[in-house]
């Protein structure tokens, strides 16, 4: 996702604060546009970012990189974030590990790689 090979259109989320420059498409991997993040506009569990794929893929590493801008420091940041999928887009399931619903931390401004095995 970070190389633009998925269009902007097929990254969504439930919302972001308008004129920002914090739109869904800004949580591309060390992008640098607007704040260079998604920032939703809410600020609750319920905020989700969704990226839908043309076809089915294998997904085996997730990268997550939380980011503060100077402008509006804090903004930006996540610390938690689940993993659901879905083949039809209505019905989803977490990502489990040993049983259990996976949870990744994300830590300050580091890139946390999340291997999923197959």
């Amino acid at each position: 996702m970070e190389n633009s090979k998925t269009e902007n259109s097929s990254i969504t989320a439930s919302s972001w604060l308008s004129g920002t420059g914090s739109e869904p498409w800004n949580a591309r991997l060390n992008r640098v546009y607007g704040v260079g993040a998604w920032c939703a506009a809410e600020n609750n569990n319920q905020q989700y970012l969704q990226v839908g794929f043309i076809r089915k893929h294998i997904v085996t590493q997730l990268a997550l990189q939380s980011k503060t801008s100077s402008a509006s420091p804090g903004l930006a940041r996540i610390t938690k974030a689940k993993i659901s999928y879905s083949l039809d887009g209505k019905s989803w399931s977490e990502y489990e590990e040993d049983g259990q619903t996976k949870v990744c931390t994300v830590i300050s401004i580091y890139i946390i790689h999340a291997s999923i095995p197959v």
